[in-house]
């Protein structure tokens, strides 16, 4: 009985080896792909993800100082801050942030804005001096109208036309995370900037021409993108930009972070009931331009 005991131990003991061994070379693999893992393949990874994505919070915080020269209006500076949270229902396209515009002057002065996109409109609630009322804009036939206000398809377009290089590996929220350094495109940067502050391109109806290209391009003195996905899922977890401009007449410095959270869970959204009489965007345009 001995002998087949101590056959059957070195047996067992020859197969934990093995396991071992393979647990290591598991490991040794997996540490050497962590860390040999390209820039490029972290982009290709986390445009890959964002197409599983259904769902998603998140928050804003853009700060912009401004300084104009004394040939304008006399030398001047003010500091203009937006914060804002929002939810976002991908697969319905149904959306709602809040967020609180404020402008330094002298004086401080502060508007509350609440938007909700559904059923193919947007609404927009502004609550500064003594107006208060909800505004809707058909967007049946506006896709871009929907993009404007989905922060992670504004990074995602930002991403996809950008050269990327890898910087070290940081943890954002306990979640541990690649970071690339982006270079973007400047077309996607201008959609981006613009995004960010709730304004479509399109609804500005000024087309981005190789002349507006080439201005932005001459006042953008330094742009810096980083932009941090989660190593277990590639989903975007934030993404900072601080950008450096010169026009000559202003100077306009903008820092900007937006914090990506809660992906793929069930999100409610629902329109208030105050603004089922929300009046027509045109209407409203009319009733300013008669007042």
């Amino acid at each position: 009985m001995i002998q087949p005991i101590n056959q059957k131990k070195k047996i067992i003991g020859a197969a934990s080896i093995v396991i071992v061994f393979v647990l290591i070379g598991t490991l040794g693999y997996t540490m050497i792909s962590s860390d040999t893992i390209s820039a490029a393949q972290i982009k290709s990874s986390t445009l890959q993800a964002a197409s599983n994505i259904t769902s998603y919070r998140f928050t804003m915080e853009m700060e912009t100082k401004t300084t104009t020269s004394a040939s304008l209006t006399g030398a001047s500076s003010y500091t203009s801050t937006f914060t804002g949270t929002g939810e976002v229902d991908v697969s319905n396209q149904k959306l709602m942030m809040q967020a609180t515009i404020s402008m330094s002057m002298g004086t401080t002065m502060t508007m509350n804005a609440l938007y909700y996109f559904l059923d193919k409109a947007m609404y927009m609630n502004m609550d500064y001096a003594g107006m208060n009322q909800w505004i809707k804009t058909n967007m049946s036939t506006n896709i871009s109208l929907w993009n404007t206000y989905n922060q992670l398809q504004s990074q995602i377009a930002l991403l996809q036309q950008a050269k990327v290089e890898k910087l070290p590996d940081e943890t954002i929220n306990g979640v541990p995370c690649y970071v690339l350094k982006i270079t973007p495109d400047i077309t996607a940067l201008l959609t981006s900037i613009t995004n960010q502050q709730g304004i479509s391109l399109s609804q500005t109806q000024i087309p981005i021409s190789s002349d507006l290209i080439k201005t932005y391009t001459d006042m953008i003195k330094s742009c810096t993108v980083k932009l941090w996905t989660a190593k277990d899922t590639n989903y975007i977890m934030q993404v900072n930009e601080q950008i450096t401009m010169d026009m000559n007449i202003m100077s306009m410095v903008m820092s900007m972070t937006i914090h990506f959270t809660d992906y793929n869970i069930p999100l409610t959204i629902e329109l208030p009931a105050e603004a089922a009489n929300a009046i027509p965007y045109e209407e409203y345009l009319k009733s300013k331009q008669g007042s």
